[in-house]
């Protein structure tokens, strides 16, 4: 390729206002800029035609009174925006600008090239409160940005190239990411990523994998009157500042939906570190889905990875891994769905969650690998049937645990399960109405109750009371009751109820292993089903029979 300079008196010049209606042909080649051009009407451009940009000119569309801009090339006959001189550098001209008076469905850029501009910040291409149908365009060498929107986005957004600029290739608002369209080539700028800009998202959007990733500058919300859903499509890599986080369902209704099934969605810090994801309590919990989505190095300066307050939502097929701090954090609230899950390298737990939620847990996870390989409990009211399944690490009680309600919940805890208890906390039923506990394990994979105190110390936590609304279905088989009866007459209290008690051991109690207060069961039966031993000092003996 050859530069030919024109002699600066050739070509038809323009400066000043368009005020009226034109439009430019590559028969009047060159059209020269001198300064900033206010266009106040309908600028056309036609294909073939060459614009060269004075130093410091551009054009500014919509400024002032209602306008357009079409400039509307070929894939044989483009037009360009070129410098006008030899030898320019990056942010010889400024920019193109399309501000809130441009009329939104009428600007159009097919088929051009823009050269050496984006003096000013604003990039080559600039929108403000507008949209524009951007096709088939190569911007290239701009001091700034390749595009930058503020409160504007893309009717048309496809097989564009923005290359060599030394900024973002694009700046926008999250609003507007979802105009961006798939097919574009993003390449040799100074980071080849989409910059999203702090905001909200009012509006149901899809961001495209665009094969660059998204770098968010600061917090995204998804929320608005709309119930707004907020699509990451597969393959999608969004990359967060140290301060940014991605919150749903703030102060209105939003949701979120991820499925890497056809390509891993990856969020990540752009810098090693974010604080995650936060689901508030106006997140509509029905269509909000993570699956098969990594979610890396969060957690920073923040209670987990995922956050979810009030927000009951789907996690299924994702990792979780390198978090600041817990993997997951529930604040009144479980999960719709949680399987197939993969949570390490955590400086915290891996789940973090209320006992009356627990049972929302489901199968197949994997949670080690974190500085505390325990899901962390507190403790509460169990009110439905729910079922404790056993996920491969020990669930840590850190408060008392009740089942029972008018509904007469029963409590499942599955084979294999260990539940560790923080100092001078209990398990409990019959206390806030019927309620059933059934921890039936077999003789190769039993069900551990002990303390969470290292080394092991008799009587550190309280142990299980069955209350006389404790059902006739309470059953302890194949479990392991150890180092309880802190604060209480053994490890384990049956207080007029008649649950099910064998193959258990039942030891190093602070007082007796069993006590019982009125109620039908022997104790000899007691002895005969089940191992006790180690219990307290004299007086105490295995089995207490009798009192109030």
């Amino acid at each position: 390729p050859v530069r030919v300079v024109i002699h600066p008196g050739s070509g038809t010049h323009h400066s000043g206002a368009v005020t009226n209606d034109e439009t430019w042909q590559a028969a009047d080649n060159p059209h020269v800029i001198d300064g900033v051009l206010m266009v106040d009407a309908v600028l056309t451009i036609g294909p073939g035609a060459t614009v060269l940009m004075g130093q410091g000119a551009g054009i500014v569309v919509g400024a002032r009174t209602r306008a357009a801009l079409k400039v509307v090339g070929k894939p044989d006959s483009v037009i360009s925006f070129l410098p006008f001189t030899a030898g320019p550098t990056p942010g010889f001209w400024r920019s193109i600008e399309l501000l809130g008076n441009a009329t939104c469905d009428s600007n159009i850029m097919r088929h051009c090239i823009l050269e050496f501009g984006g003096a000013g910040g604003k990039g080559l291409v600039y929108l403000e409160n507008t949209n524009l149908a951007l096709e088939g365009c190569s911007l290239r060498f701009s001091s700034s940005a390749g595009v930058v929107a503020n409160e504007g986005g893309f009717t048309i957004f496809r097989t564009n190239s923005i290359r060599n600029c030394a900024d973002f290739p694009i700046r926008i608002d999250p609003e507007y990411a979802g105009t961006l369209q798939p097919g574009s080539v993003f390449s040799g700028n100074n980071r080849d990523r989409v910059l999203i800009n702090p905001g909200t998202v009012k509006r149901s959007a899809t961001w495209a994998n665009l094969c660059c990733p998204y770098e968010l500058a600061g917090t995204v919300t998804v929320a608005g009157e709309t119930t707004p859903v907020l699509t990451l499509a597969a393959g999608c890599s969004l990359l967060f500042a140290d301060s940014a986080k991605l919150r749903v369902g703030v102060g209105k209704p939003g949701a979120l939906f991820v499925d890497g099934s056809f390509g891993a969605v990856c969020l990540s810090g752009a810098s090693g570190r974010w604080p995650g994801i936060e689901f508030w309590e106006w997140t509509d919990q029905n269509r909000t889905i993570l699956k098969s989505c990594l979610i890396r190095n969060a957690g920073f300066n923040s209670p987990a990875a995922i956050f979810c307050y009030h927000a009951p939502v789907t996690l299924n097929s994702i990792r979780i891994e390198s978090s600041f701090a817990a993997g997951v954090y529930c604040s009144g609230c479980g999960f719709n769905r949680f399987l197939n899950t993969t949570i390490t390298g955590c400086a915290g737990y891996p789940v973090h969650i209320e006992a009356p939620f627990v049972g929302t847990m489901g199968v197949n996870n994997r949670l080690t690998g974190n500085s505390n390989d325990m899901i962390e409990v507190v403790g509460g009211t169990i009110a439905r049937d729910a079922e404790w399944h056993n996920q491969g690490v020990p669930y840590l009680i850190t408060g008392d645990v009740d089942v029972g309600s008018a509904s007469g919940p029963t409590l499942v805890i599955a084979p294999g399960t260990r539940l560790i208890f923080a100092d001078r906390t209990m398990l409990r039923s019959g206390r806030t109405g019927p309620g059933t506990i059934v921890a039936v394990g077999t003789r190769e994979d039993s069900i551990t109750f002990t303390t969470s105190r290292q080394p092991p110390t008799p009587g550190a936590w309280r142990g299980i009371e069955l209350l006389f609304t404790t059902t006739s279905s309470t059953a302890f088989e194949f479990c392991r009751l150890l180092y309880g009866g802190g604060e209480g007459p053994g490890i384990l209290c049956i207080n007029s109820c008649v649950p099910r008690v064998r193959n258990c051991e039942i030891g190093w109690s602070a007082n007796y292993c069993i006590a019982l207060f009125n109620t039908n069961i022997e104790a000899e039966s007691l002895r005969s089903a089940n191992w006790l031993h180690d219990w307290g000092p004299e007086p105490y003996e295995d089995i207490y029979e009798g009192g109030p």
